[in-house]
């Protein structure tokens, strides 16, 4: 991946990405770019085709991806808690990568819910919608692949890693506002209600 930083700041970067030419490739990929200074990498991800359906346009002229598709992306790329970690630590602390990516989905709804409570109610019919266009000849499979990640991190015997992907939001996007883990988990359970299990009826109408 490139990443681009400000001289002198640890503040922020900026990451490149790309999505995948074809939807039947779902891998992950790597395009070499040489520049004058140096070679980087510019990574594709198969689930990142969704983060390019219906963006939303700010007031600046750009484009930025809509926090569900974003959610979507993540929820698709981890249908069970896998056992790799981060290459770095996140709060001192080594976390699964799979960990880390619930528990950003967890934290874009409780965002959502913050600025609209009855948002969740909504994602399921544009997620629908954006698989039927982006993965057209499998797009009911992939809706009922989004929620067993959740499901499991939400699960008891999974405390540490509800706990991993806790800590990654108390690190991440939910730094200002650090949630409670009662408050995180009943996030979950609301995602699951209001916009996994809707998609999920909706693939299997």
């Amino acid at each position: 991946m490139a990443r681009l930083q400000p001289p002198g700041s640890q503040g922020w970067f900026i990451e490149l990405l790309t999505v995948p030419e074809s939807p039947e490739d779902l891998g992950q990929r790597y395009i070499r770019l040489p520049t004058a200074n140096g070679h980087f990498s510019l990574c594709s991800f198969g689930f990142l085709s969704l983060a390019d359906y219906q963006p939303v346009t700010t007031e600046f002229g750009i484009a930025i991806a809509r926090p569900e598709m974003m959610a979507l992306a993540n929820l698709l790329h981890h249908p069970a808690i896998g056992p790799q970690t981060m290459s770095g630590l996140i709060g001192g602390r080594r976390i699964k990568r799979s960990n880390k990516d619930l528990g950003r989905v967890l934290a874009l709804a409780l965002l959502a819910e913050r600025k609209n409570e009855d948002t969740l109610l909504t994602w399921a019919r544009l997620w629908a919608d954006a698989l039927q266009v982006r993965f057209p000849a499998r797009w009911q499979a992939l809706a009922i692949q989004a929620g067993p990640g959740v499901r499991q991190l939400l699960e008891q015997d999974h405390e540490e890693d509800f706990d991993e992907a806790l800590h990654t939001c108390a690190y991440g996007l939910l730094a200002s506002q650090p949630p409670t883990p009662a408050l995180l988990r009943v996030v979950g359970e609301r995602l699951l209600a209001d916009a996994i299990e809707p998609l999920e009826q909706l693939a299997q109408a």
